[in-house]
């Protein structure tokens, strides 16, 4: 094993193989990693949401709108990408950018 931290619940845990320690189960280590990483994740966006001006909370707010003629929005559309990246499709996307 390196130095630094375990790489995974189960990987973490091995070290303690040959000790007598009563470790929790996989399933309440993921819980517990879940709840936590549940935890830092509204955290950070309660500390980024104060951050924002209006107009910025304004913009963000229209990515979320689904444009009428349209199946999704413009956040979900830039997070998935296209599905076959086509000649023509990468030059919308790199004139929408601009």
């Amino acid at each position: 094993m390196g130095a630094g931290p375990p790489t995974s619940p189960v990987r973490g845990s091995e070290r303690f193989g040959t000790e007598d320690v009563l470790l929790p189960g996989i399933s309440t280590l993921t819980r517990l990693v879940a709840r936590e990483r549940e935890r830092a994740t509204r955290e950070l966006h309660d500390t980024l949401a104060v951050l924002l001006s209006a107009q910025q909370r304004a913009v963000l707010d229209l990515l979320l709108e689904v444009p009428p003629g349209k199946k999704v929005s413009d956040l979900e559309r830039w997070r998935t990408g296209p599905s076959k990246a086509s000649g023509p499709q990468i030059a919308r996307a790199a004139g929408s950018a601009r």
